[in-house]
């Protein structure tokens, strides 16, 4: 069936840590410099985490995981409590009560994007692809 896809936003990911962590003196930090770094990601499997697992890998290592979650809330939560830091996208980390530095080499980014069978979306799906042109772009036509 023809499966048809939409990045709909992209924003850069983010380091997290605990306001008085050694890292916190930084506004920037590469992932070279993260090698020994305690992490705390979301689970195997998650998008976040096989970005940050093959960015890491790129470079040579692998990442010190210490911790995981399941969802976004929880590794601000642990990074703000000091058991590790967080690779994050930027929009999470607004307003929390952690550090945030800028990952500068490599960038990453966390994509968001729309997928959908156009044979077989269902009207509720087509309601909510006509919503989506209206926010994002005539794009996402199916």
């Amino acid at each position: 069936p023809p499966i048809r896809t939409r990045v709909v936003a992209t924003e850069p990911s983010v380091l997290a840590v605990r306001r008085d962590d050694p890292l916190s003196r930084r506004r920037t930090v590469t992932l070279a410099q993260l090698r020994e770094q305690p992490m705390i990601t979301l689970v195997r499997g998650s998008g976040l985490r096989t970005v940050l697992e093959n960015a890491c890998r790129d470079l040579g290592f692998v990442p010190r995981i210490t911790a995981e979650a399941g969802e976004l809330g929880s590794l601000v939560e642990l990074a703000a409590e000091g058991l590790g830091a967080a690779v994050l996208p930027s929009s999470v980390a607004e307003g929390a009560e952690i550090r945030v530095l800028e990952i500068t080499r490599p960038r990453l980014r966390r994509r968001t994007a729309l997928a959908w069978n156009q044979t077989a979306t269902s009207p509720a799906g087509h309601a909510f692809l006509a919503l989506a042109n209206r926010r994002f772009g005539s794009q996402t036509r199916g």
